[in-house]
């Protein structure tokens, strides 16, 4: 498998309201809905740029399936877990890191 050139990241602005990253390939945003009494989380309005790699297309595809279909989530230290509310499996983790710009 070929090695990334960098590695993907998510940055979110819970107060703006945005999600913004790179996932492998491509750079990233889209608008987040975040309820923190219950937990819900909803990304929309994904925007992307479109170039296509073969280091980091396949952690980008799953990057992106995961936002589209997180609908909960949980936050314990420093690691964010996204879930569907009918899965036991998380969609994906993330781990708090220092700003990758």
């Amino acid at each position: 498998m070929p090695k990334l050139e960098r590695e993907p990241y998510v940055l979110l602005d819970v107060e703006g309201g945005r999600l913004s990253g790179f996932g492998g390939c491509n750079r990233l945003g889209e608008t987040v809905e975040l309820d923190e009494m219950t937990s819900l989380i909803r990304f929309a309005q994904i925007v992307s740029t479109r170039m296509v790699c073969e280091a980091g297309m396949a952690i980008e595809l799953d990057l992106n399936d995961a936002l589209q279909n997180a609908d909960s989530y949980t936050l314990a230290v420093n690691r964010l877990t996204l879930k569907r509310a009918s899965f036991f499996t998380p969609l994906a983790q993330f781990e708090l890191m220092d700003d990758p710009d």
